[in-house]
């Protein structure tokens, strides 16, 4: 009788320990993807903004018409690649033997979108503030999503109140946008309801990230080891940190021009 109720302790044992080993395993190839994603983003955005910037406008702040057009046909069409490959890998995945080359050229095409819009920055503190600052929230968001154990009730209801709160607020000012011109008060208004929108989308990029990272640690604790669903929770958590790069990005360019004013 000892020896069964033993043999049943072990195995209880062992099956823990595997599942830890699964749960580590699924989270450690997801990140390493996310960080081989990353790091192809970063050197295809910095390597081309600058052989765009000294090749098509040769050093110079003055961006001609020719250029302009350049970097707006680089935008779209990595804009639209990006596109078409997040809806093959969101349908396909599940049938495509392996997505790592989808999963590869995506982190490429992003960072082409990228470099045409870091080529008009030319200030590389923003750059790294930016990634830092991004770097801090991605990482704070997913450390809580991860720790998180309760439910979610709470979380849908926050972004299904901010996807709401956008809609009525872009209404608003939709209505001031005329006025906005020719009235003073109209205008602060405005920019008042515009500032109120930003907070909250990136509120819900935050909320984004917690729940992409809590729904993968729930994958991880199931036991599931699969390659291509590792590849498609790395592909969620590079989607948050470049939506959080691109808005922190924005909100200092404008930070640094109210500066220079």
């Amino acid at each position: 009788m000892k020896d069964n109720e033993s043999q049943v302790f072990s195995n209880g044992e062992d099956s823990k320990a595997n599942n830890f080993l699964s749960s580590t395993g699924f989270l450690g190839k997801t990140f390493l993807y996310l960080f081989l994603g990353l790091l192809i983003s970063a050197v295809i955005c910095l390597g081309l903004s600058n052989f765009l910037y000294y090749t098509l406008s040769n050093g110079s702040q003055e961006v001609t018409t020719e250029t302009f057009t350049t970097y707006m046909f680089l935008l779209v069409i990595s804009g639209l690649g990006l596109l078409i490959l997040s809806i093959i890998i969101s349908v396909k995945r599940v049938k495509m033997h392996n997505i790592l080359i989808p999963y590869i050229l995506y982190c490429i095409l992003m960072g082409v979108f990228l470099s045409s819009i870091v080529v008009f920055i030319g200030n590389p503190n923003i750059l790294g503030t930016a990634l830092g600052i991004s770097s801090i929230i991605f990482l704070t968001m997913c450390l809580f999503g991860f720790l998180y154990k309760g439910r979610l009730g709470w979380v849908f209801g926050l972004l299904i109140g901010g996807a709401i709160s956008m809609g009525v607020l872009f209404l608003v000012n939709l209505f001031l946008f005329p006025l906005a011109f020719n009235v003073s008060s109209a205008f602060d208004a405005y920019c008042t309801v515009y500032w109120i929108s930003e907070g909250i989308f990136f509120l819900m990029i935050m909320i984004s990230t917690f729940l992409d990272m809590y729904n993968i640690r729930r994958i991880s604790e199931s036991g599931v080891d699969q390659n291509n669903l590792s590849l498609y929770c790395a592909l969620n958590l590079y989607s948050d940190f470049v939506m959080l790069f691109i808005r922190v990005l924005y909100f200092l360019i404008l930070a640094g021009g109210r500066k220079n004013d």
